[in-house]
Formats: C-alpha cells, structure tokens, sequence
C-alpha cells in the first residue's frame, strides 16, 4: 500500500514538473502584450490628452470599468466622453506631462484573465503662476482580458494615492478644484489630469 501511495505521489509531482512550462509559456504570451501596453501607456501620456485618447481607444474594452478610491465609478462611455471633453475644452491649470513611468509590481494569471498590481509615477506641469510641477504616485489594481487578438484592461481599480497633486521644487500653488456641479467637470482631478483608466 505504501508503494501504490509513494507510486501515485511520483507522478504527480512528474505531471505537475511537466505540465510547469505549457503553463509558462501561456503566462509569457499575455505578459508580453500587457508590459508592452503599459509601455505605451507612458509614452502616449506625454502627448497630452489626445495621447490618452488614443491608448484607451485600442487598450479598454468595451465592458471597462473604472473604480476610484472614494468608490465612484465610470463605465468605458462615461470615461471616453471625459476624455473626449478634457482634449476639446482643456482645463485652464492643465499643461503638460514630463515625465510617467508604470511599474508592474505583481501580474497573476486567474482563469483566462490577467490580474496586474501597478504602480504610476507621474510628474506634470501646469499653467499656474511660476508654473509649479506637481507629481502623482498611485497604485492600481487593473484586469486584462483578451478581446479577440489583443489584450485589453476589463476592470482598473484606484486602490492607493501616495502623491496627490503634491508640490514640487517648493511652490505651493494649486490649481483650484473643479466645479463639481458642472457635469462636464465631474470626475476631473484639480489639475485636469484624467483619471488612469
């Protein structure tokens, strides 16, 4: 009995020392699309709003939804329209990004989606007096979903904001928050910097 038992034990651990790299060779394919997306990510966020435009046109699928930390949310209509608006009419405090760099701190295969922890260091200027530059440090927690050939985000989840606007090289200046009465400035940030989808 102890022989069937160290037996079945065998091979098991050979089927699962086997089955290791199908698996991470499965990992490979959507971890490659998704580190090349956030990469774009931070190339298209230096083009200014049209930029961020364009990256959700071709990353956010059709059933995206996005989640901030005081739990309000936007479905992808909601969030195209904003940023629709953001690159027609600007707001006044809005200049330019400097500089964006998303780092993928955890990425985990559940199913047939991608659950990826990321971190977003942005520095930003904008068009106060002494034109002040400000920095955001936020943590997101996004599901990928393969939509037909591409990777695309289903879910992105606000889920910690280390920066919040804070003010660099010692200047205090900050925009003035929108008037959130307005819907057409509903769900921007002070500085008319979109939310990360």
């Amino acid at each position: 009995m102890r022989r069937m038992y160290l037996g079945l034990t065998a091979a098991t651990i050979l089927i699962s020392a086997a089955s290791m790299p199908v698996r991470a060779a499965e990992d490979a394919e959507p971890r490659k699309a998704i580190q090349a997306g956030y990469k774009e990510y931070d190339k298209m966020a230096l083009k200014g709003m049209s930029g961020m435009q364009k990256w959700s046109e071709q990353y956010l699928s059709p059933d995206f939804t996005l989640i901030m930390t005081d739990g309000s949310t936007m479905n992808h209509k909601q969030y195209t329209d904003m940023l629709d608006r953001m690159v027609k009419a600007p707001a006044p405090a809005w200049k330019d990004v400097k500089s964006q760099k998303t780092h993928i701190k955890k990425l985990t295969m559940t199913g047939s989606d991608a659950v990826v922890l990321v971190q977003i260091e942005t520095t930003f200027s904008s068009n106060l007096p002494k034109k002040p530059r400000f920095e955001w440090d936020k943590t997101y927690q996004e599901t990928w979903s393969k939509v037909g050939e591409a990777w695309k985000v289903k879910r992105s989840e606000e889920i910690e904001v280390k920066k919040p606007e804070k003010a660099v090289n010692n200047k205090p200046e900050r925009p003035k928050a929108p008037d959130n009465r307005n819907p057409q400035n509903r769900r921007q940030t002070p500085n008319g910097m979109p939310p990360h989808p």
